[in-house]
């Protein structure tokens, strides 16, 4: 995907956090939001330009985005200048003319929201909630003006370092495990035209109802399984499972858990497996197959990515734990 506005430099950042080794130019991570103003415009004039806040600002009222305010102003073939004068442009933008949010701008700014979230750095959860709701408004404005609802999320994402729809279902989820059910299902309402992975929402619709209707719960379970048979996603069957480990579903924990068996091809897969079947044994009080399991995780020394052999000897004491116990693989 080609990145638009600041989300490559937002990535590169996010990157250099999780991975001291990963390597960027310093320019490329450094927080400009931390430099007094002056000190930006002595930057960028150092570049060859001679601007004050006045006569910056100006310019910037008189211009439709900062990329193409920065395009205008550099014409030269030194990618790295012209990406510096990018990023100041931008950042003395978002101070002179706050007034002004472009879409890049707003989208730097939720993409530092869902950073700080993530990072458990955000004190207060309000400017989040706030910027979601503007991103709604942005999808349901993009449909009026004639895109459809399932393009929609395309035409953002290229300014986004963060994977919104993955970020909306973790967020979700997350409401729900706090109990804001109501927020929850109005994010789930708000969102859910405009998100690709229909099932994943499926996931979140089936969560909120394990705090309602156990009956419809269930019923819900079964038709997500079915849909995972034809569609499979491993990743939403292991989420589907946890959540399964927490409500009193067995046959539909079994349906989920046979269905994975299916689907593991390598071995960080299967260690997955075992540890959501530590958490369900645990769950029921079953010391002696949760130690058996225990023994099992800590015993895998097989490559992560290795190809997982489906006769391996632990996955057969994995299902004979299944069999023993509920007559069911």
């Amino acid at each position: 995907m080609k990145f638009e506005g600041k989300a490559f430099y937002n990535l590169i950042k996010i990157n250099a956090l999780e991975d001291p080794s990963f390597t960027a130019k310093p320019w490329q991570k450094e927080d400009l939001e931390t430099i007094e103003t002056i000190d930006l415009l002595n930057r960028i004039n150092s570049l060859g330009y001679s601007f004050d806040e006045e006569s910056l600002k100006n310019i910037i009222e008189e211009s439709d985005s900062p990329e193409d305010l920065a395009i205008i102003l550099y014409h030269d073939d030194d990618i790295d200048v012209e990406e510096k004068v990018y990023l100041l442009i931008f950042e003395l933008w978002r101070r002179l003319c706050p007034e002004k949010e472009t879409l890049s701008i707003f989208c730097d700014r939720l993409d530092h929201l869902m950073l700080a979230y993530d990072q458990e750095t955000l004190d207060d959860d309000e400017p989040l909630v706030d910027a979601l709701k503007e991103l709604e408004n942005i999808f349901d404005g993009s449909v009026d003006s004639g895109i459809a609802s399932a393009d929609v999320l395309n035409s953002i994402s290229p300014y986004m370092a963060h994977d919104v729809e993955t970020f909306l279902c973790d967020f979700i989820l997350d409401q729900i495990d706090s109990e804001n059910l109501t927020y929850a299902s109005e994010l789930i309402d708000g969102f859910c035209p405009y998100i690709k992975d229909k099932l994943w929402f499926d996931f979140l619709r089936l969560n909120l109802l394990f705090t309602q209707d156990s009956q419809e719960a269930s019923l819900m379970a079964d038709r997500l399984i079915d849909d995972l048979r034809e569609h499979p996603d491993l990743e939403l069957l292991f989420a589907l499972l946890r959540s399964l480990v927490h409500v009193s579903e067995t046959e539909t924990f079994l349906q989920a858990f046979v269905l994975a068996c299916h689907q593991i091809h390598v071995e960080s897969e299967f260690r997955e497996l075992l540890d959501i079947a530590l958490d369900y044994f645990s769950a029921l009080d079953m010391e002696e197959e949760e130690g058996t399991l225990d023994a099992l995780l800590k015993g895998r020394t097989a490559p992560l990515d290795a190809p997982f052999d489906p006769h391996d000897p632990d996955f057969e004491t994995l299902n004979d734990l299944f069999l023993r116990k509920f007559s069911t693989l």
